[in-house]
Formats: C-alpha cells, structure tokens, sequence
C-alpha cells in the first residue's frame, strides 16, 4: 500500500464563503475531518490544503473548517504559491493548480500518489486525472424577500462519498491511472464524450454518489466514526480571527 496526497480546496468544496465574510460547512465536514486524521488513515495518508484565496482568508476559512492542530496537515498553501501576475493578484481571474510545484516540495509524492478535490475543472487542467471534481457546495440560503428557506430533501453527503473514493483509492497503485479509467463511475456506462467542457462527472449521477457514499459509511464504521450531518454553522470571518495556520 503506498502512500497518497490528498489536496483539499476550500471555499466551494468544504464550506461556503459568501461577500460578507460569512462562511457556512459543508456538511459531513467534522466526520471527513475525522476520517482524515484518524491515525489508520495516517498511516497511508497526507493531507494539505491549497487554495486560490490569499493567505490570511485561508487561515480564516481553515480556523473554521478543521478542529484539530495545524500539525495534521502536511503543508497549507494559498494564492501566494499560483503564478500569477503581481497585477493580477488581488483581483478575480482564472488560476491553476500546477502540482508539478507540490511534487518538487514534496518529492515522495507524484502523479502515481495525488488526488486534488475541488470544485473547479479548471484548476486541474494541467494535471486533470489527478483531480476528484466535486459538486459546488451551496448552502440552504433564504429565498429573496423571505425567511424562509430553500432545503435539500436530504443533507448533502458529498464528503461521505469522497471517503468510499478514498478508501478505495488506498489500495491502488497508480492514483492517476485509477482516474483516468473513470473507476469513480463504479462500472456504470458513460455518456458518449463530446469534449472537455461536457465531460462527465460522477456526482451528476445519483446511483453513484450513493454508492460511494454507503462505502464512505462502511468505512467510517470500520473505524468507529458515526457519519454525523451537523448543520451548516454559519461563522463571520473577522480580521485578524485566524490562528496563523501558515507555515
């Protein structure tokens, strides 16, 4: 069994961040928390965060998201480590998450090791099977002009699945080669491809996010962990809240 590298984003993929600076869990987040850095999974896996935000809303985000010490992160990183042109830095444009940088740092990981989640194509075109997309996390908000609120039938359990992902991801050789067999469809038939822009994607179909996601289950019990759907919290991120995550 070697070892793996999970990449976390953050904002769209764990929690929610809207423009004033409230963000709301993804929910699940605490058992995903608690899947990743219980010491079996330890023993097979890293985990570090990268994320498009500067630096000191990542420590903010990261404050909220993970209830544990720093040192169970391998490395956090922010909009500092993307190549981006010093006057584009602190406006909105399209970044890449090259992971050729993550490998040079961390040289006991590659392409054979790395699994990148995050919300955005995108940021993964460089290395695109090395990427588990997954589905934008949208809150239950209030409707215009209403208290009243827009819900699910049932809490998302996007972060269950990605447990069944990663714990099948565990025994396999070759992380990219696991992707680029579209194994995260379990055996169900694909769309004929028409391109980039309409590739498929596992969380579109039903049958499948609730097949990883009774194996993510089967796993937290192997573990002990009881997959608990807390509500989405909402937290204001205030200047200066962050307990300085960088390293």
């Amino acid at each position: 069994m070697s070892r793996k590298l999970l990449v976390l984003d953050l904002n769209g993929t764990l929690l929610h961040r809207d423009q004033n600076r409230v963000i709301r869990l993804r929910p699940y987040l605490d058992t995903f928390t608690a899947f990743l850095f219980h010491p079996a999974t330890r023993k097979w896996l890293d985990s570090m965060v990268w994320s498009s935000a500067q630096p000191h809303n990542v420590n903010r985000m990261i404050n909220s998201a993970f209830q544990r010490p720093e040192s169970d992160l391998l490395d956090v990183w922010a909009r500092d480590k993307m190549d981006i042109e010093p006057h584009l830095y602190s406006q909105k444009t399209q970044t890449v998450k090259d992971f050729s940088k993550v490998w040079s740092t961390f040289p006991a990981h590659s392409n054979r090791s790395t699994l990148l989640l995050d919300d955005s194509l995108s940021k993964a075109r460089l290395q695109p099977h090395n990427h588990l997309c997954i589905e934008e996390y949208l809150p239950d908000l209030p409707r215009p002009a209403s208290t009243d609120m827009v819900q699910r039938s049932k809490p998302d359990q996007s972060l269950v699945a990605v447990v069944g992902v990663l714990d099948a991801l565990k025994e396999a050789s070759n992380v990219e080669s696991w992707m680029k067999d579209n194994s995260v469809f379990r055996g169900e038939q694909l769309p004929v491809d028409g391109g980039e822009q309409s590739k498929p994607l596992w969380f579109s179909n039903p049958s499948v996010v609730s097949a990883w996601a009774t194996a993510g289950s089967e796993a937290l019990a192997r573990l002990g962990i009881k997959p608990l759907a807390t509500q989405s919290r909402p937290v204001i991120m205030r200047p200066g809240s962050g307990r300085g995550f960088r390293k």
